[in-house]
């Protein structure tokens, strides 16, 4: 398991990037395998015997005073953020699919702008922000996906990178 720490305002975030990691409890699927991973990434961060928990809509959450966590997972990658104060994280590997259409439907003005200068690089960027928002407030990548401008926003900070060519990342934090 990988370890990144970030700080911002002062605040330490680790980000735990596990590989593989469905062959690691290859007999789990699901929210099972997704809880255990947390779990363990807890521990590693120095939280014992975490009891993980999950809003109505489904965002894992512990019972810990100035402990927040979100979590991703895409092709090979799960990835673990916790940090001491609200925080969301998206993990996206390249697909096969039609970044132009779903910009078109999905994505504002400024947004499309964004990606016309960046390209591919400007596709995942804007879409791993949403997923990342999404998962900051609880509300579902529905609820954001439209209208929700992740471009120039003042509210919380985004970092930005890639875990390998193809795979792209975005956390953000409020301010």
């Amino acid at each position: 398991m990988a370890v990144l720490m970030s700080r911002h305002f002062n605040n330490v975030m680790e980000i735990y990037i596990i590989e593989k990691y469905k062959e690691r409890y290859p007999q789990m699927k699901g929210s099972e395998l997704t809880d255990v991973l947390i779990k363990d990434c807890l521990e590693e961060y120095g939280v014992q015997d975490p009891q993980i928990l999950r809003t109505t809509k489904g965002k894992p959450y512990v019972e810990l005073c100035d402990t927040y966590l979100s979590v991703s997972h895409s092709g090979e990658y799960f990835l673990c953020i916790i940090a001491e104060r609200p925080v969301g994280i998206d993990v996206q590997e390249r697909k096969n699919s039609n970044s132009d259409k779903i910009a078109e439907r999905y994505f504002t003005e400024r947004e499309k702008s964004f990606i016309r200068d960046n390209g591919e690089n400007g596709f995942f960027t804007v879409w791993t922000r949403k997923e990342a928002y999404s998962k900051l407030t609880g509300e579902g990548i529905a609820e954001i996906i439209r209208g929700t401008e992740v471009i120039g926003r003042e509210d919380v900070v985004f970092t930005d990178f890639q875990l390998e060519d193809g795979v792209w990342c975005s956390y953000c934090i409020e301010r």
